[in-house]
C-alpha cells in the first residue's frame, strides 16, 4: 500500500512489524532525509506514539534523533534520523570482537544514562532496537522509544520484551533507569556469548568459564534488586571498561548440518569436572538433542551424522565432528566461489547476481575473506558508477544502478546519502526548467521574468555550486542589463543606469564588465545627487515600514541599487543591516502571534530582495522549529481530550491525558486549552475522589486526590481535606 502522508516525499520501506512501517523520507520544507514510522490509528497506537514525545529532547550521539511526533488523518507518524547500518543481531552474525561488544557496550550505556539523567526511561532496550550508523567501526545507536515514560511515572500494562525485561518489569512494579541497564545486560551476554535470553521470569544463567572475568561485572548488573545494580550507564560502562580483555573474541553461533560450533563447545564444556554418573547423564540428554537434531537433517550424509552422534557421546571428538563438517562445507564453498568469480569477472551480469553468488559462498564457509572482500568491491564499484553518473548529469543511469543497489543493499547508508544526491539533481533540474520556460516566454529586458530567473539560477547554485548552466545565464543576465546600464548613462538617465546595473550585480556582483559601467555612472555630474535621492528614498519607505516590500518599491532593494554603483556607501550598508533586525524582529513578532503563513511570506520576500543568506537562513530555521512545536502542541491537545474522553486520565504510562497535557504545556507554557482541561481532569478526579470516600472505599479516595492534588497542587480546599482524610481511620475498602 502506498502511503501518504503530507509534507515528505516517501521513497521506499525500510523496515515494518506487526503495526508499524519504517519508510525512508524526504522532508519537503528543510529537504532533510528521515525515517518516518507510521503506524494506524488507534488507541494502542496513541499510548505508543505519545511516549515517543519523551525522546524528542534528547540530543545524544548515540540516541536516535526524533524530531517530530505527529498524525495525519488515520494514521500516526514519528519523523526521526534514519539509521541504515543495520541492527545488533545483523553485527553479531558477522561477528564482533570483544573489543567492539565493550565499545557498542560503552556507547549505550552512555545513551542510557544521558535519558535517565533527562528523566526518560527507555523501557524497551533490545538487539532490535539497536542500530547502527554505516561502516564496520560505524557507532551503535539507541533508537524506539516508542514504549518509553517518564521516570518515576506508573507504568500500566506490562511493557518491554519477555526475557529482556528486569525483574520489576515483570512483576508490573515502577521501574527506573536500572531496569533498563539490566536489559541492556542481557543484551551484553548474548553480545560476548551469542546466548539468547532467558524465558519469561526466568533467571539470567553463569557465563561460560572462559568469560569468569567478567562474572562479577554481570552479577551487579544483572541483580534481581535495583539497588544492588550499577545506579548510572556510566558507572556501569567504567566497570566494564577496566575489565581486560585480553584478546577474547567472543564466538559467533555457525549453524552446521548437524549441530552448531557453540553447541559443540557446551556439550563438551559441561562434561569437563563432572562425576561419572553426572557424565552418564549428561550424555544421556545429548544423545536424545541428537537424534532431534538428526530428525531435522534429512540432506546429511551418513558420515557426518555418525560423526555428530559420536562427538555428542564422546566430548573428545567435538573437534573432530567440527573439522569434518568443516571440510564438508569447504569442499562446497569451494564450487561456490569459483561460480561468483566467474561472474564478477562477466561485464553484463547485474549487481544482485554477483553478490548473490558470493553470498552463497558465505552460507558454506562464513567469514570467507574472498567473498566478504568480493562483495565489498562490487558495492563499492557500483557506487563509484553512481557517482560518476551523477558527476556527467546522466541521471537516468544513476537512477537504474541506484534502484538496483538498494534492493541488494537497503540498509547501506552511503546508498542513501546518494539518493539525497540524485533527490537533490532532481529538485535541481525542476528549478531550471521552470526558469528556462520563465525566460523563454518573455524577454531578458522584463524585469519582473529576469528578477524570478536570477533568483531560481541562485537557488540552483547554492544547491550545486559547480553547475555550468546556472553560472552561464546568470553571466548571461548580468551581460544584458550591464548593456542596459551603459545605455542608460549615455543618454543621461543616471537613475535607471543604477537600476539596470543593480541588477546585474545581483546576477553576478564579479561579473568584469560591471567596473566599466560603474566608471561611467561614477563619472556621470549628477551621481552624488542621484545617489542622496535615492537614499533618502529609501530612509522614507524604512519610515512607513516598507522595508522588503512591495516589489521596486522597498527600502531594501534601493539600498542594494546605491551599491551596485558604490560598494562603499556606508548609509547603504548600514541601512541594510538596520533592516535585517527590523525584519528579524517582525518576524519573530508573527511567528509570537503563532502566524505562520506572514511569517513565511515575509521570509521569502526577504530572500526576493536579497537581504542576505544570514537573514534568510535564520527566518527558515526558526519558521521550521515553531512549525513543529505547534503541529506537536496541536497534536498532544487532540490527544489528550480523546484520552480524556476515554478515561484515560493519569493511567496507563504510556497514555494518558495528564502526560500528553503536561507535555504540551512544556512546549507551550500559558496555553489556555491545556490549563482548561488540566483544571477539568483534577475537578474530575476530587469528584471521584469524595464519592469514594462517601462509600468507605478511603484507600482509593485518598488515592485520587493525591493525583488531583498532583494535577493541580494550589488548590487549598483539596489540601484540606486531605488533611482531615489522613485523621480519620484507615480503612481496609
Amino acid at each position: 500500500m502506498k502511503m501518504d502522508i503530507p509534507g515528505f516525499d516517501i521513497h521506499r520501506e525500510l523496515a515494518r512489524g506487526d503495526m508499524a512501517r519504517v519508510h525512508l523520507a524526504t522532508k519537503r520544507a528543510t529537504g532533510r532525509l528521515v525515517a518516518l514510522k507510521i503506524v494506524p490509528a488507534g488507541a494502542e497506537a496513541l499510548r505508543q506514539l505519545r511516549q515517543a514525545g519523551c525522546a524528542v529532547g534528547l540530543r545524544h550521539a548515540h540516541i536516535v534523533r526524533t524530531y517530530a511526533v505527529g498524525q495525519h488523518g488515520s494514521v500516526l507518524f514519528v519523523e526521526m534520523e534514519p539509521l541504515l547500518g543495520g541492527d545488533l543481531e545483523s553485527r553479531l552474525s558477522q561477528g564482533m570482537s570483544a573489543a567492539q561488544v565493550v565499545r557498542v557496550f560503552g556507547e549505550l550505556a552512555g545513551a542510557l544514562d544521558h535519558a535517565h539523567r533527562q528523566g526518560c526511561v527507555h523501557g524497551d532496550v533490545t538487539p532490535a532496537n539497536i542500530l547502527f550508523r554505516s561502516g564496520p567501526a560505524a557507532p551503535a545507536v539507541l533508537a524506539d522509544f516508542d514504549r518509553a515514560w517518564w521516570a518515576g511515572t506508573h507504568c500500566g500494562a506490562l511493557v518491554g520484551t519477555v526475557g529482556y525485561m528486569s525483574p520489576e518489569q515483570v512483576a508490573g512494579a515502577i521501574p527506573d533507569g536500572r531496569a533498563d541497564l539490566y536489559s541492556l545486560g542481557v543484551v551484553l551476554k548474548r553480545m560476548l556469548t551469542g546466548a539468547g535470553p532467558p524465558g519469561g521470569g526466568a533467571a539470567v544463567s553463569p557465563l561460560p568459564r572462559r568469560f569468569a572475568a567478567f562474572q562479577g561485572f554481570f552479577d551487579k548488573l544483572l541483580a534481581a534488586e535495583p539497588a544492588e545494580r550499577y545506579e548510572t550507564g556510566a558507572a556501569a560502562a567504567a566497570a566494564l571498561a577496566a575489565i581486560p580483555i585480553n584478546g577474547l573474541t567472543p564466538g559467533r553461533p555457525v549453524r552446521l548440518d548437524v549441530v552448531s560450533s557453540t553447541e559443540i563447545e557446551v556439550v563438551a564444556e559441561r562434561f569437563d569436572g563432572l562425576s561419572a554418573p553426572a557424565q552418564e547423564e549428561r550424555r544421556r540428554v545429548a544423545r536424545r538433542r541428537a537424534r532431534r537434531w538428526a530428525a531435522g537433517a534429512a540432506a546429511v550424509t551418513l558420515a557426518v551424522a555418525t560423526a555428530g552422534a559420536v562427538a555428542l557421546t564422546r566430548p573428545e571428538a567435538a573437534t573432530t565432528l567440527l573439522s569434518l563438517t568443516r571440510f564438508s562445507e569447504l569442499g562446497q564453498a569451494s564450487v561456490a566461489w569459483r561460480e561468483a568469480e566467474a561472474l564478477r569477472r562477466d561485464p553484463n551480469q547485474s549487481l544482485a547476481a554477483v553478490v548473490a553468488a558470493y553470498r552463497r559462498v558465505l552460507e558454506q564457509s562464513p567469514g570467507h575473506d574472498g567473498a566478504l572482500q568480493g562483495i565489498a568491491a562490487a558495492a563499492a564499484t557500483w557506487k563509484a558508477d553512481i557517482d560518476r553518473a551523477l558527476v556527467e548529469d546522466d541521471l537516468a543511469l544513476a537512477e537504474a544502478k541506484l534502484a538496483e543497489s538498494l534492493n541488494v543493499f537497503p540498509q547501506d547508508a552511503e546508498l542513501s546519502v546518494l539518493f539525497e544526491r540524485l533527490s537533490e539533481r532532481r529538485r535541481v533540474d525542476a528549478v531550471l526548467i521552470g526558469a528556462r520556460a520563465l525566460l523563454a516566454t518573455q524577454s531578458l529586458s522584463h524585469e519582473a521574468s529576469a528578477t524570478a530567473a536570477i533568483q531560481a539560477y541562485q537557488e540552483v547554485l547554492r544547491r550545486v555550486p559547480e553547475n555550468a548552466e546556472a553560472r552561464a545565464r546568470l553571466d548571461e543576465l548580468a551581460a544584458h542589463y550591464a548593456a542596459l546600464a551603459e545605455r542608460a548613462v549615455t543618454d543621461g538617465d543616471v537613475t535607471d543606469a543604477m537600476n539596470k546595473l543593480g541588477r546585474a550585480a545581483t546576477a553576478n556582483p564579479d561579473y568584469p564588465e560591471l567596473a566599466p559601467v560603474r566608471t561611467l555612472i561614477n563619472q556621470a555630474a549628477t551621481l552624488q545627487s542621484e545617489i542622496d535621492e535615492m537614499l533618502a528614498k529609501a530612509g522614507a519607505l524604512r519610515e512607513a515600514s516598507a522595508l522588503v516590500e512591495p516589489p521596486a518599491a522597498n527600502a531594501a532593494e534601493i539600498y542594494h541599487r546605491v551599491l551596485a554603483t558604490d560598494p562603499d556607501n556606508a548609509i547603504a550598508r548600514q541601512g541594510l543591516s538596520e533592516i535585517a533586525e527590523q525584519v528579524l524582529a517582525q518576524f519573530d513578532g508573527l511567528l509570537g502571534a503563532q502566524d505562520l503563513t506572514a511569517a513565511e511570506r515575509l521570509m521569502d520576500q526577504a530572500a526576493a530582495v536579497g537581504l542576505g543568506d544570514t537573514a534568510v537562513n535564520a527566518m527558515r530555521t526558526r519558521h521550521d522549529a515553531e512549525a513543529e512545536r505547534l503541529a506537536t502542541v496541536s497534536r498532544l491537545l487532540n490527544e489528550a481530550e480523546a484520552l480524556f474522553l476515554d478515561g484515560y486520565l493519569t493511567e496507563p504510562v504510556d497514555g494518558n491525558a495528564v502526560a500528553a497535557l503536561r507535555e504540551a504545556t512544556r512546549l507551550d507554557p500559558g496555553n489556555e486549552r491545556a490549563a482548561a482541561l488540566l483544571t477539568h481532569i483534577a475537578d474530575r478526579l476530587a469528584r471521584v475522589a469524595s464519592e469514594a470516600w462517601d462509600v468507605g472505599m478511603r484507600t482509593d479516595a485518598r488515592h485520587y486526590l493525591d493525583l488531583a492534588l498532583t494535577v493541580t497542587p494550589g488548590v487549598a480546599d483539596w489540601r484540606r481535606l486531605r488533611d482531615s482524610w489522613d485523621e480519620a481511620p484507615s480503612d481496609a475498602g
